[in-house]
């Protein structure tokens, strides 16, 4: 009879406990596991392999960097050299992986609810596009860069229509953008370098627009170490998570957003001697007391801060409303900032438009 020392047997006893315990255990699926026939050139065994991608968890589009081990993923961070996040990437992202395995998830193309094969729906697509292409219509999230461009190079071929939809509401800034400088984008905010910020309604550090990319500048307009810290002003309705950390908070009367941004704008371009066309033509007829006056909001308070936004020295950016601020005004209160940036100097300073990313 051959001899076992006590090493080897607890090896034993432990395998065969491990296996015993998942082949009773009902709730452990069964896998199977299969080696690489052809395994890719590049591919190491034991070595993971990184691969650049872009987040789709929301319109931010984060860089990525997925790390992979025997051709499966199995972490996700954020890309360091990525303009938008510069490394860091939110829960959303971070989960993304679990997406990647969820059991319920997509396989492939499907049909009317039914799993189909790509040749049968492409065909299908073709032929209702062939009958009837004036009814093409898509439908989606709002997107930038690249896929928008080819999502509108294929709505363009069809004669179709594409619309662009988002829970958190963006068209309303797209229209605005639009019609003060003639381009359908949201414009890029960069708070980093502000000393004073005014927020409408924008919950910009925790969902709105690109929150990693306003949170990063957040941090260093409010950090000490990069010089004065920069004032922040929430004028909203109600207190939200980002207008909570407002150094002053203007509570206004709902739907008047637009009316104190015009009488902020009119003010600071008397102040700076506004002398363009466009920004006088907006502003000429605003009556700064009554506007103050329908939102319950002192005439002095709005001075004051006109005072702060119209110094020569002062940096300064102005977000539009949010998600509380998507009434049938939202388009006006969108573009009432924008103006009220244009007195600010701060178009193509810390407001630029036409970005090709909502946050780089």
């Amino acid at each position: 009879m051959a001899k076992m020392n006590r090493r080897d047997f607890f090896k034993v006893v432990g395998t065969s406990s491990a296996a015993g315990l998942v082949a009773c255990d009902p709730t452990v699926p069964a896998e199977n596991i299969f080696p690489y026939v052809v395994p890719p050139d590049e591919l190491v065994p034991g070595t993971p392999m990184f691969y650049s991608s872009v987040c789709d968890g929301c319109s931010s589009a984060c860089g990525t960097v997925v790390r992979t081990r025997e051709g499966r993923a199995v972490n996700v961070q954020g890309n360091p050299d990525h303009p938008t996040n510069s490394g860091n990437l939110c829960a959303t992202g971070q989960a993304s992986l679990q997406e990647t395995y969820d059991p319920d998830r997509a396989q492939g193309p499907m049909d009317a609810g039914v799993s189909s094969d790509w040749d049968s729906v492409i065909s299908k697509i073709s032929a209702a596009i062939t009958a009837n292409p004036a009814g093409v219509r898509w439908l989606g999230r709002y997107r930038t860069g690249s896929l928008q461009k080819l999502i509108g190079q294929f709505v363009d071929s069809t004669g179709g229509v594409s619309t662009h939809w988002e829970p958190h509401g963006y068209t309303s800034i797209v229209e605005a953008s639009r019609l003060a400088f003639g381009v359908a984008a949201a414009p890029r905010y960069d708070i980093a370098n502000a000393e004073v910020i005014v927020s409408f309604g924008a919950n910009f550090l925790q969902t709105w627009l690109s929150p990693l990319h306003h949170a990063k500048g957040w941090g260093k307009a409010r950090g000490i170490e990069n010089g004065p810290i920069a004032e922040f002003y929430a004028i909203e309705p109600r207190v939200s998570h980002s207008s909570a950390r407002a150094d002053t908070w203007y509570s206004t009367a709902p739907g008047t957003e637009a009316g104190v941004a015009m009488a902020l704008a009119k003010l600071v371009a008397d102040k700076n001697g506004i002398e363009a066309p466009t920004l006088v033509n907006y502003v000429s007829g605003v009556d700064v007391a009554a506007n103050a006056e329908r939102a319950g909001v002192s005439l002095e308070k709005l001075t004051a801060l006109a005072d702060k936004l119209a110094g020569s020295s002062s940096k300064s950016v102005i977000f539009p409303g949010g998600v509380a601020n998507s009434g049938t005004n939202a388009t006006d209160l969108a573009l009432a900032t924008l103006v009220l940036n244009g007195v600010c100097g701060n178009i193509d300073q810390t407001v630029h438009i036409g970005a090709t990313s909502l946050g780089q």
